[in-house]
């Protein structure tokens, strides 16, 4: 029995023996199965690797602000999970179209666990302040997330300044306000403005505007800029309406009466008419508004205070003086310092004693905000003048001076002695840029390189400006109540608008590389002289390499403005130019009036023996390396049926060939480039250097040549044109 019952157990432990055994094979082809499943899902079907992994998105480096464009870069990490390093094929999602994604590896990357991603994004990518994106592959198996982090635009938004009458109820529209950095063609929908003056009950006096909450409208969205709100004021007092110009008539007053010695005063900007005070008149406070004037005569008692107020724009330098007697330096709020012109050391200093003298000249230096100062004080009226020093040195004479009145002033008919007959305004230019403008006092013509307006006899309010004293014996200028009065002025509230024209013959050429331009006047007047006179303003540089220049001469003078007695037929007028930058350019013919029916002008290229005539075309384009030449162009006044001589045919103004910063030849096609096209270049004596097929409607010629005279045949569309260039 014991030994069939060990039998019986031996056999039980075998059979179980067996099972076990059986079990643990199958769980191992079971693992097997898995291995083989997972290594089967991680293969493509031709057994190409494609490795499971996963992305990581890191870090943005590098900042973009909304609606200026620009670059940053991420980090992207690749955690292949066998460990072995795949390939794979990146790519971005979630972003419009005007966001571009590059890479520090080209495509597919292949055994690289880390590449660099960069987002490059245009001036008018419609991205918010916070963008989420997905790195991605071709196959989808892979995917990252990140978020493109758009730093807000600053803008500013200043409240109006208002004014309202003693006992009015001001209720807000919530568009009296100004913007200022807005990108992208977006407009603020509106905005919340309180005052606690816009009751009809206050009393008289100066309230804060206080702006708040900017409205969405279309593409503006407030959170997609750094806002700052800046105050306006809101002045209550008895508004002048400017029905006439006469401050002693009842109508021209919101309160239906004139003012007395206790009644505080507004004079608005906006008016048709500003007062002219004829008779003794009188108030306590007055205000003044930017844009707004005041001709007292001197006629005005104030028994309180005056406030003259002028609004500036941030991010410039302002050429300004001041309305009243004794202002502190510190009535200019906005800038970032304060300095005049002394002329005997020709260097720029602080205000003496912290304080803006009448006719003196200041720049309000890198103004910080956006909106109105205030001079307060005593207003300047009556006759006031300086002296002027001219010391030695190549900027000897030259003093910057102001109008010092709350008016406009006649600057031909004001008292001054032993000055040159011409004043300059230093001001900004669309592109931002300074230039000088140029006045001739005896020629009655001004430039417009600031494209305000052509500068004018008539200086506005609060507006400095630069005289030159003709000789070391000094000189004086001064204005007088005679020389004050009104004059709208709608483009620029430190700028005066076009004076009416006087009838002679003018030309105005402006040469322009696109971005900057600048003008030369040349006018005929039989009280010129055609040598160096009156009628002849002298040429200011404007200081920069990025605005072209254009002149002429007078006797050994450069001049902006050029009074000729007589215009002499086929005399040839020298035209000097001058540019910082190689570039494409062209000289136009802004103004020709008062010349003979069949007289034609003609700009002579000496440098490329070809002629323009700007009578019939009043534009002439071409290229130019850095140069400050007066032989290159020359200007011919020709009678009808008379010839030049000169090749008119080869002025092609579809093909520019010119030298750019690198020295190297550059083609530019201004039409459509067709498959039939070629660039070759002689050198001077006709042999052939080399020929190439445009690249595009710009072409680098990027072959190594040295200093010479080089001739350039271009053939595109059937036609082949012929340039010549230098190169240093």
């Amino acid at each position: 029995m014991k030994n069939l019952q060990q039998s019986r157990n031996g056999l039980t432990v075998g059979r179980v023996s067996k099972l076990l055994a059986t079990v643990n094979r199958a769980k191992m082809f079971i693992v097997l199965l898995t291995t083989l499943l997972i290594f089967a899902l991680s293969e493509t079907a031709f057994g190409a690797t494609k490795p499971i992994a996963t992305i990581s998105v890191g870090t943005q480096s590098g900042t973009v602000t909304y609606g200026t464009g620009g670059s940053v870069t991420f980090p992207i990490t690749i955690t292949w999970v066998k460990g072995t390093a795949g390939s794979a094929t990146l790519f971005v999602t979630g972003l419009t179209a005007d966001v571009t994604a590059t890479w520090s590896a080209g495509m597919p990357i292949s055994g690289t666990t880390s590449v660099t991603c960069t987002l490059t994004t245009t001036a008018a990518a419609a991205v918010t302040t916070n963008t989420s994106f997905t790195v991605n592959t071709t196959d989808g198996a892979i995917t990252g997330a990140g978020t493109l982090a758009i730093t807000p635009k600053s803008l500013t938004i200043t409240a109006n300044n208002q004014a309202k009458c003693n006992g009015d109820l001001l209720t807000f529209s919530g568009y009296e306000f100004t913007p200022t950095g807005l990108v992208k063609g977006e407009t603020v929908g509106s905005v919340a403005l309180a005052s606690a003056g816009s009751s009809p009950g206050v009393a008289a006096g100066s309230y804060s505007i206080v702006p708040t909450d900017a409205a969405a409208n279309g593409m503006f969205l407030a959170s997609n800029y750094s806002i700052t709100y800046v105050n306006g004021t809101l002045t209550v007092g008895n508004k002048w309406l400017g029905y006439s110009e006469e401050w002693g008539d009842e109508n021209n007053w919101c309160g239906g009466s004139v003012p007395i010695n206790t009644t505080d005063v507004i004079i608005p900007s906006g008016s048709v008419n500003y007062p002219t005070i004829s008779e003794a008149a009188v108030c306590n406070n007055i205000t003044i508004q930017s844009g707004a004037t005041l001709v007292d005569n001197s006629l005005l008692t104030i028994s309180g205070t005056a406030y003259v107020q002028q609004y500036l724009a941030s991010d410039r330098n302002w050429y300004v003086s001041s309305p009243v007697e004794t202002a502190p330096a510190t009535d200019l709020t906005t800038a970032t310092s304060v300095v005049c012109y002394n002329e005997a050391t020709a260097g720029w200093v602080p205000p003496k004693d912290g304080t803006l003298t009448p006719l003196q000249g200041y720049i309000s230096v890198a103004t910080k905000t956006d909106g109105a100062i205030t001079f307060s004080g005593k207003l300047n009226t009556g006759t006031k003048s300086t002296s002027l020093l001219c010391t030695s040195g190549t900027k000897a004479g030259f003093n910057l001076v102001g109008n010092p009145y709350p008016s406009y002033v006649n600057i031909e008919d004001a008292p001054k002695t032993n000055l040159l007959d011409t004043y300059w305004y230093r001001s900004q230019n669309g592109s931002k840029t300074y230039v000088f403008d140029t006045y001739g006092l005896t020629s009655h013509f001004g430039t417009n390189n600031s494209g305000l307006g052509a500068a004018t006899k008539y200086i506005p309010p609060m507006q400095a400006f630069w005289v030159r004293v003709a000789t070391i014996a000094g000189g004086t200028i001064g204005f007088t109540n005679l020389n004050r009065g009104h004059k709208a002025d709608t483009n620029n509230p430190l700028r005066a608008p076009s004076a009416s024209k006087v009838t002679q013959q003018v030309l105005r050429l402006q040469v322009s590389n696109g971005v900057n331009s600048d003008e030369t006047i040349i006018a005929f007047n039989p009280n010129a002289s055609n040598s160096y006179d009156a009628y002849d303003s002298q040429k200011q540089s404007n200081g920069s390499a990025a605005v072209p220049e254009i002149y002429t001469m007078a006797g050994t003078e450069q001049v902006a403005i050029n009074g000729l007695k007589t215009l002499i037929p086929d005399e040839e007028l020298p035209l000097g130019f001058t540019t910082g930058q190689s570039n494409a350019f062209t000289i136009k013919a802004t103004e020709m009036s008062g010349f003979d029916s069949g007289l034609r002008i003609i700009l002579k290229d000496n440098l490329l023996n070809t002629e323009q005539d700007l009578t019939a075309n009043n534009t002439y384009t071409f290229s130019s390396d850095v140069v400050n030449t007066t032989d290159r162009f020359t200007l011919l006044f020709k009678a009808p049926g008379s010839a030049t001589g000169l090749n008119t045919g080869s002025n092609d103004q579809s093909v520019l060939v010119y030298k750019n910063a690198d020295n190297q030849i550059t083609v530019k096609c201004s039409g459509d480039v067709t498959n039939e096209n070629s660039v070759v270049v002689y050198n001077g004596v006709g042999q052939r250097l080399l020929a190439k097929q445009l690249a595009g409607n710009v072409t680098v010629l990027d072959s190594p040549l040295t200093s010479g005279v080089y001739m350039v045949t271009v053939t595109n569309a059937g036609k082949s044109v012929t340039k010549k260039v230098i190169l240093n």
